[in-house]
């Protein structure tokens, strides 16, 4: 018959203690590197894999060393442009593992639902959307993830450069009048010449013929004219 009071003694207790926290250290240890899928989406994305058994699965969907498990009901993606897989891939019943690249599995793939692999989708043709200020043409072709690069040409439209003023033209005033304007200025420096006439109007107006009032004691005659 097993001894109650002595599994409860202290130093027992505490050897139980011991024993039992490594065991549950060794489990979540065992378990910490696996990836659960929580809802549908990518193998690449964070949101594929989130809360699990009330934890957050961290590193999930970046750390492809960790492995994956597809669950029951979801289905998953896979297109192998991240990077192999060094960790191991498991499909559960139910659940369903889509690869449509060139995937590669460094660990064991397990498939108990449901695998498909499709060839990757060639794009469309290269294109690109024109702004208001400047048009592409002649994509040479699209970009990939293997380093290809793309060339293209860009040109400006009119509407990207500033409407040629009118006429150049100046306002008169009372005092003056502009004319024989040689062109607009512009900002990288071109100048402007043109002539300027002074109105009559500008001039002061010709006094009336001189004169002068006389006086009780004296007459002012012969006035050569005015000052």
């Amino acid at each position: 018959m097993i001894n109650i009071n002595k599994i409860l003694k202290p130093r027992y207790l505490l050897v139980l203690l011991v024993l039992g926290g490594g065991a549950l250290f060794t489990m979540l240890q065992a378990t910490s590197n696996e990836c659960f899928s929580t809802a549908d989406g990518d193998l690449t994305e964070q949101s594929t894999f989130g809360t699990y058994n009330g934890s957050a699965q961290s590193g999930c969907g970046s750390n492809l060393a960790l492995d994956y498990i597809i669950s029951q009901g979801h289905s998953v993606s896979w297109s192998g442009f991240e990077g192999p897989i060094s960790g191991n891939v498991e499909v559960k019943s139910g659940g369903s593992l889509d690869i449509n690249g060139n995937a590669t599995f460094g660990g064991t793939l397990t498939n108990a639902g449901t695998l498909t692999v499709k060839a990757p989708t060639n794009p469309d043709n290269a294109s690109a959307d024109n702004s208001t200020f400047f048009t592409i043409t002649n994509p040479s072709g699209n970009t990939s993830e293997n380093g290809t690069t793309s060339t293209f040409n860009v040109t400006l439209d009119s509407s990207a450069f500033p409407v040629a003023p009118d006429n150049a033209s100046a306002d008169n005033s009372t005092f003056f009048t502009i004319t024989n304007l040689s062109g607009n200025t512009s900002e990288n420096g071109t100048t402007s010449t043109f002539n300027v006439t002074l109105d009559s109007s500008a001039f002061p107006v010709a006094p009336d013929n001189a004169s002068a009032d006389n006086s009780t004691f004296f007459t002012i005659t012969n006035l050569s004219g005015n000052t």
